[in-house]
């Protein structure tokens, strides 16, 4: 009895493997909405089957959101590791849908978004195009033709990270914060998230407040 508890033991100090991240195409019967659920939960949901791990969701065709998911929010909000391969396409608010933001990124939430262009989100309150309080990293993206009726046309980052890599923010519209309205505020352990932009442009959005 004493060398099997001997055997266990060491048994589970052996390093414990990790899921492999999952590839969650958006196709066929596999929508945009159901592939973010199945990365969050790693679990199937709708056509789509289970993330796991860092997921990455890879669109096959341009998305049109005609309502909205989750409260102010056309995609369920990103609450683990995902990234959106877009390959150039579209992500966009249906002309004459309610109003919604695109995106959102909860605090433990982290999205990388790859080749994407995000388009027509528009809500009264902070970030029209994506609102996080996580970390979001933008790679070859347009955030375009988003409003917000507060802070952050484009985007609206509260703590966490913001990284804009190769990308571009234009012809957004909100009070305060036009293209970009990024709040960093230090964490509990007081280590302050960060704003990085590289080879990016932020042009031509507009903020209708100077207060």
């Amino acid at each position: 009895a004493r060398a099997a508890r001997v055997v266990l033991g060491a048994l589970l100090l052996l390093p414990q493997s990790i899921a492999p991240a999952a590839t969650i195409k958006v196709a066929g019967g596999c929508k945009l909405p159901n592939a973010i659920a199945a990365a969050n939960a790693n679990a199937p949901r709708g056509g789509c089957p289970a993330g796991s791990g860092a997921d990455t969701v890879e669109l096959s065709g341009n998305v049109t959101l005609s309502k909205a998911n989750n409260g102010d929010n056309g995609l369920p909000i990103i609450t683990s590791n995902v990234t959106i391969d877009g390959g150039g396409f579209t992500i966009k608010r249906a002309a004459g849908a309610a109003r919604f933001r695109i995106l959102d990124v909860a605090a433990q939430g982290r999205l990388t978004l790859e080749a994407v262009r995000v388009v027509g989100g528009e809500v009264q309150a902070n970030g029209g195009g994506i609102r996080s309080l996580g970390r979001v990293v933008l790679r070859n993206t347009t955030v375009t033709s988003n409003s917000s009726g507060n802070r952050g046309g484009g985007i609206y980052a509260s703590g966490g990270e913001l990284a804009l890599i190769n990308s571009t923010v234009s012809r957004n519209t909100a009070r305060r914060g036009g293209g970009v309205a990024a709040y960093l505020t230090p964490d509990f352990y007081s280590v302050y998230p960060t704003l990085s932009i590289t080879g990016s442009s932020i042009a031509r959005n507009t903020a209708t407040s100077r207060g």
